[in-house]
């Protein structure tokens, strides 16, 4: 059975100049305990990643949503929040 992900600790909002998104960002811990170790940057991590965050939930825009990484972890970027 694959981990389940609770959808509340890892909602956040992406800035991208003025304009705010939805999004999703997993910490590093969570991506490492998920796939079993470090991610290697593949598409195939990536997809296991949505994989996770379809079966706890997550809405379906990130099947096919814009990704980032940094220092805190690996992120998709939901279209613009409307407001």
């Amino acid at each position: 059975m694959m981990a389940r992900i609770d959808l509340d600790e890892v909602r956040t909002v992406y800035s991208k100049g003025v304009t705010e998104h939805e999004a999703i960002q997993l910490p590093w811990a969570v991506v490492t305990d998920i796939l079993g170790r470090e991610h290697r940057g593949t598409g195939e991590d990536d997809a296991l990643l949505v994989d996770v965050l379809l079966q706890s939930g997550a809405p379906e825009w990130v099947r096919d949503a814009e990704g980032w990484v940094d220092e805190h972890g690996w992120g998709l970027i939901a279209p613009v929040v409307q407001g």
